[in-house]
């Protein structure tokens, strides 16, 4: 969320008009998310796997938009 706020403001607008303040909506939705995904994935047995996988992915698309802002 914080990379697309950045690229594409009409976004961070969103998140302003409906939570305040754009870091709010991000939070909120974050809390949101991180409860779904405990619920999805309490039963399963790659819980390791999977943040592994997840931090992996985090990692990447960070990597990515600073290639991007470096190269723009």
């Amino acid at each position: 969320m914080i990379i697309v706020a950045q690229l594409f403001s009409p976004f961070k607008d969103l998140l302003k008009a409906i939570f305040t303040h754009h870091w709010i909506g991000k939070i909120v939705i974050t809390a949101i998310v991180f409860v779904i995904v405990g619920f999805v994935f309490a039963n399963k047995q790659s819980k390791e796997k999977t943040a592994f996988y997840s931090v992996l992915a985090s990692l990447a698309i960070i990597l990515l938009f600073f290639v991007y802002e470096f190269l723009s």
